[in-house]
């Protein structure tokens, strides 16, 4: 598959065309004879295209457009630039970088090649941190827990960068994994519990230690609200497991959730090998309440 501009013959519009494997094109945009669309871009999934549109010379908008075929949407107005010594409109005048929302868990480090600057020793290589932009506190984090096991979440970036020690990640959290500590006895080290529940946005993180299964339940509003009403969000799945100290998340759900209390529900392996989580001799569920009525819900 293949994306570039064409102005057919007997026309003043250029669109922007696509042509399959099989050596067959056909145009993906369309609009007014006085438009002109220039600079496609694929969306890492594959399903939409953005591309500039001129409405003259030396202006013009950026324009998302479904690969399906639904009309194109204007998203950036007045994009002003240069058509280039033969008219060609290069270089670029926008650059388009697609984000990536990760969360990643390693050795944190403080690197002096190029200039002084944090990053994260991962079981999958190295990230280059630098705090995303607005991002309160983020630099300050970075410096506190230097040297030592942390949970980042950020983006990864394709954007250009000095460092070149590895992918370039815009940190928006920062947050400590809690490190094992010597056990006095063979019963505190095989110990279950949670140790704490936070939000490290876009997920709810749970520090557990020695569990099997993790699940998210709401307390829905309400009055005459009993256990049987709680709701089950869903389970978390475990993302690192450092000497029985593990790190569990859930997305945030896209749904707005009402509730008077969030919390996470611990089942040890003994449990794991009964099947489903249920009432039983022993220690109950461990629960770490969010202790606030809160509106759950994700900002686009």
């Amino acid at each position: 598959m293949a994306l570039f501009p064409v102005t057919p013959p007997g026309r003043s519009d250029q669109r922007i065309w696509l042509a399959a494997n099989s050596g067959q094109a056909r145009p993906l945009t369309a609009g007014p004879p006085e438009n002109a669309d220039c600079y496609p871009s694929v969306s890492p999934d594959g399903q939409d295209l953005y591309f500039l549109r001129l409405d003259s010379a030396g202006s013009g908008s950026l324009c998302l457009q479904s690969l399906a075929g639904s009309p194109a949407v204007e998203l950036v107005r007045n994009i002003n630039g240069w058509a280039g010594y033969y008219g060609n409109y290069y270089p670029a005048w926008v650059s388009i970088y697609y984000l990536n929302k990760i969360m990643a868990t390693g050795k944190l480090v403080v690197s002096n090649v190029e200039s002084r600057h944090f990053e994260l020793e991962t079981g999958r290589g190295r990230l280059v941190l630098l705090p995303e932009e607005g991002s309160t506190g983020v630099a300050k984090d970075l410096e506190k827990y230097a040297g030592k096991v942390a949970m980042v979440v950020g983006t990864l970036t394709s954007e250009p960068n000095i460092y070149m020690r590895g992918p370039l990640m815009r940190v928006n959290s920062v947050s400590l994994v809690q490190s094992p500590t010597p056990a006095g006895s063979d019963e505190e080290s095989s110990a279950a519990g949670i140790a704490s529940f936070t939000i490290a946005w876009p997920y709810l993180v749970v520090q557990v230690k020695n569990l099997a299964r993790v699940e998210i339940w709401a307390v829905p509003t309400g009055t005459g609200i009993t256990e049987k009403d709680y709701q089950l969000l869903g389970q978390a799945v475990k993302k690192s497991e450092i000497a029985g100290q593990q790190l569990w998340t859930f997305p945030i759900p896209d749904k707005p959730i009402l509730a008077t209390e969030i919390f996470a529900k611990g089942f040890n392996r003994a449990w794991r090998s009964r099947g489903f989580p249920c009432p039983s001799p022993g220690p109950p569920a461990l629960i770490i309440p969010w202790v606030r009525p809160i509106k759950l819900f994700k900002v686009v």
